[in-house]
């Protein structure tokens, strides 16, 4: 397969990768136009960021499915992984979203990674929300270079309005950034076009340029968990480290963009 590869030109085989994305989304029926899809990605955090939004929306009562490195999950059914895909293939993951749509649920939470997006798998799902959360090299042979890695994340929010919004129960879902501040490059991944560009941080961080800041206050790291305040609304996790309080601000921004109470 490798060598195939090598033997083809780079430039038909994105045209390949491309029109079967469509293909596979056209065979199922389009289902991410029947679901508010949340994408989320990054370099670490994208498995446990997935679920915190999942668990966080069915709080509210929502029915949700997920598909992440670690695990499936659609309305009540839940699975492991065992694929070792972090991003299905494009008929596998249409497929999927066609289940969560004949489930019941709204949302679907889809752990989106830069592998995924070279071979167009994000092609075929019209996305609602777009969640960065940082970036470290990783995956540079196969991008052939950090600029390029970093690129083709940023493809996922490039994508976010080249895709019609959605009208569910007569209310417009519009087109959201939710992105980690406190990243070197969470600015790159604000710049592209959104309806609304929400920002998270554990710093000080200004609000200039962003629809809404959510800020972590009296951050407190344990061999426990950590707590935490925003706006004056406590929150604990029983999961560690200070990486884990920026991943549940991630899950917290998306959940504000929807009108979800603190």
């Amino acid at each position: 397969k490798s060598a195939i590869k090598k033997l083809i030109p780079k430039a038909w085989l994105q045209q390949y990768h491309k029109i079967l994305a469509l293909l596979a989304a056209w065979w199922y029926g389009n289902p991410s136009n029947k679901l508010v899809v949340i994408g989320v990605t990054g370099t670490n955090g994208k498995s446990t960021t997935v679920n915190l939004i999942g668990r966080a929306l069915e709080a509210t009562g929502k029915t949700i499915g997920i598909t992440s490195t670690v695990n499936f999950k659609v309305g009540s059914r839940e699975w492991l992984n065992n694929t070792k895909m972090t991003m299905l293939g494009r008929f596998a993951l249409q497929k999927l979203l066609k289940e969560m749509v004949a489930g019941g649920c709204r949302y679907a939470v889809i752990e989106t990674s830069s592998e995924g997006i070279v071979q167009s798998r994000h092609l075929g799902i019209n996305y609602d929300v777009a969640v960065f959360l940082n970036l470290t090299p990783e995956h540079i042979e196969s991008h052939g270079g950090f600029e390029n890695y970093k690129k083709a994340k940023g493809e996922l929010f490039q994508h976010l309005t080249r895709r019609p919004r959605k009208t569910f129960d007569g209310q417009s879902v519009p087109k959201t950034i939710v992105a980690n501040i406190d990243d070197p490059h969470g600015a790159y991944f604000l710049h592209f076009e959104a309806d609304q560009k929400i920002g998270v941080s554990m710093s000080d961080a200004s609000a200039q340029s962003l629809d809404r800041l959510i800020q972590a206050q009296q951050v407190e790291i344990t061999a426990a968990g950590s707590s935490f305040s925003v706006h004056g609304v406590p929150f604990s996790l029983q999961l560690l480290g200070k990486w884990n309080v920026s991943n549940a601000l991630a899950a917290i921004g998306v959940g504000q963009a929807f009108g979800c109470s603190l």
